[in-house]
């Protein structure tokens, strides 16, 4: 009987060691999240700017390609504007995916805050049945 005790205190004592250690995570896990969105803001806005570095790229590019239909520039001219459009593309290519990714994250951190409350809630709930 007094084995059975030992066990059963040692139970309890591992469980509320780790349902202290869970909660122990949850703030980190809330930091994670807010700076996660921030950085997603941050993204966005760059974004935003990347985009308008684009349309003003395309713009130029379509106003060169115009002039060089009519020999009023360049191929070299016409050609450095071209590559400028493809370095603005590969730019707000690049920005998708950083934003794709942030999002992911943030997704990921949300889903392990969510799994360490449901961690929580278990061990609260063995803890009662045991008093």
């Amino acid at each position: 009987m007094v084995i059975e005790l030992d066990e059963y205190g040692l139970k309890r004592d591992v469980a509320l060691a780790e349902l202290m250690s869970s909660q122990a995570k949850l703030p980190i896990l809330a930091a994670n999240e807010e700076t996660q969105i921030k950085n997603i803001e941050v993204i966005k806005a760059q974004l935003r700017s990347v985009k308008a570095m684009l349309n003003q790229q395309q713009r130029e590019f379509d106003r060169y390609k115009n002039l060089l239909a009519d020999e009023s520039t360049t191929q070299q001219k016409f050609d450095n504007i071209s590559a400028s459009l493809s370095i603005a593309q590969s730019e707000n290519d690049q920005a998708e995916a950083s934003l794709l990714v942030a999002e992911s994250k943030l997704n990921d951190f949300r889903a392990q805050h969510n799994a360490i409350e449901a961690e929580i809630k278990s061990r609260k709930h063995y803890l009662k049945d045991r008093n």
